[in-house]
């Protein structure tokens, strides 16, 4: 399914709007996800796809995959009411006209609304997440980047560094730029530690402080050991930390391990979507028995704007990768 296509396409449609994909040889959910999650960009109402032809003493500054500024786009000039728009060339052809060679170019654009991604992998350890994020925590490193190359996982996921939660902690980091009121966000677990209380996740229509939250959270928990829940909450201007806010959904996971210190969850994607009044939450696993796609839905009217976030009400020494967020 493809967030917020149906409302695009008709605010009266009463069918999701859904694209198989075949994907024969991927073995993880995380590769299935976010190459659907990319090919969904190219089906996406008020996407387009745009040619034009260029002098052919560009062929050598052009490339397929490169970004470009087109200013005249459905315009004639820039000032007479058409803005400037980025697009992704898609394919250069050359035309050998003898009377005027020149180059065809094939793009892309992107429909409109927030896009972001980001698995933390930096260059070097840091409390700080980047100058994108606006951070509250109840300590400097409740949210931080941190080495994941001596974490088991930390090489299939080909990165370095990651999301660290340590246990105990608390905090939430909003990406700092204009989102859309509807709009998904997600993240996906790297490891967990085992024997840990847990409860992290994602944030939508998020604002305030840690002292005073106000957003729908999704997160992964587990209260006493062995027993995983996904659980969806509501806060109006209450501490993040202290406060349990107003539970508005939950889904019981099945514990796929023979001990349940064992395992780790890694590799799941959580995934919370706010489309109007309707708040859908998605969970994604490598195990058959937790991979069940929407596992929550509920219809909430309290609060209709906001950021995107990142949430931890507990770390439970969890490293997190892929926060990928979208406004529609």
């Amino acid at each position: 399914e493809i967030p917020g296509a149906r409302i695009a396409m008709s605010p009266n449609m009463r069918r999701d709007v859904i694209k198989e994909i075949d994907l024969p040889y991927c073995r993880r959910v995380g590769s299935v996800v976010n190459i659907a999650r990319a090919y969904s960009e190219y089906l996406r109402p008020n996407a387009q796809f745009l040619s034009f032809d260029l002098p052919i003493t560009f062929f050598n500054d052009l490339d397929v995959g490169d970004y470009a500024s087109v200013t005249h786009w459905q315009g004639t000039s820039a000032a007479s009411g058409y803005d400037a728009i980025t697009a992704r060339i898609l394919g250069v052809t050359v035309v050998p006209d003898p009377a005027s060679p020149h180059v065809h170019v094939q793009a892309f654009r992107r429909a409109p609304g927030l896009v972001v991604h980001d698995n933390f992998d930096r260059t070097a350890a840091s409390n700080s997440l980047g100058s994108s994020w606006v951070e509250d925590e109840s300590a400097a490193t409740a949210l931080q980047v941190a080495d994941v190359t001596g974490v088991s996982e930390g090489p299939s996921f080909n990165q370095k560094f990651s999301l660290f939660c340590p246990d105990g902690t608390s905090g939430f980091a909003y990406w700092n730029a204009t989102t859309e009121n509807n709009h998904v966000a997600s993240i996906q677990i790297l490891r967990r530690t085992p024997g840990t209380t847990i409860q992290v996740g994602v944030g939508v229509r998020t604002g305030g402080t840690l002292a005073s939250f106000t957003g729908y959270i999704a997160t992964f928990e587990e209260p006493t050991a062995g027993n995983y829940f996904v659980r969806l909450y509501r806060y109006s201007a209450q501490n993040l930390t202290s406060s349990a806010g107003t539970k508005i959904g939950e889904k019981a996971l099945t514990n796929v391990s023979l001990s349940p210190t064992v395992w780790r969850a890694q590799g799941d994607i959580l995934e919370l979507r706010a489309t109007g009044k309707r708040l859908e939450v998605w969970y994604f696993s490598d195990m058959p028995e937790n991979s069940l796609g929407k596992i929550i839905e509920v219809t909430d009217t309290n609060i209709s704007s906001g950021k995107v976030a990142i949430v931890s009400r507990d770390g439970g020494d969890a490293y997190l990768t892929n926060f990928y967020a979208r406004g529609y």
